[in-house]
């Protein structure tokens, strides 16, 4: 099993990564990285001026490289039960459907794009 705190360094190093295909790791920086605001327009449809600008370019397969990577990864990495992460919201004010659950007691709602969160409350 792979620690979720081990560094990328070490991962890049580690023999784990000998054994997978490099694309998995190299999709999943640009998806943290560089890339991030394109395969999010992508897939939540906005902001219009950067999906115009892709062309028709939807990278289903980078996507579907980076999904695949997350499954893979999910398999040998360990999180404590009572992991909690924290998305920040920039002052929005979310819908009463976040926060007093129906009546199947279900709150909150779905996220098209990648979503980046925080230890950091």
């Amino acid at each position: 099993m792979v620690s979720p705190f081990v560094a990328t360094e070490k991962l890049i190093a580690s023999r784990w990564w000998w054994r997978r295909p490099w694309s998995l790791l190299t999709r999943g920086m640009l998806a943290a990285g560089p890339m991030f605001l394109k395969y999010n327009s992508v897939l939540r449809g906005f902001p219009g001026s950067v999906v115009e600008g892709l062309k028709g370019n939807t990278y289903t397969t980078t996507i579907y490289c980076i999904v695949s990577g997350i499954i893979k990864l999910s398999k040998v990495m360990v999180l404590p039960d009572d992991r909690k992460v924290y998305r920040g919201l920039g002052g929005l004010d979310l819908p009463e459907a976040f926060k007093k659950p129906d009546e199947c007691g279900i709150r909150g709602g779905v996220e098209y794009g990648m979503m980046s969160t925080t230890l950091d409350r």
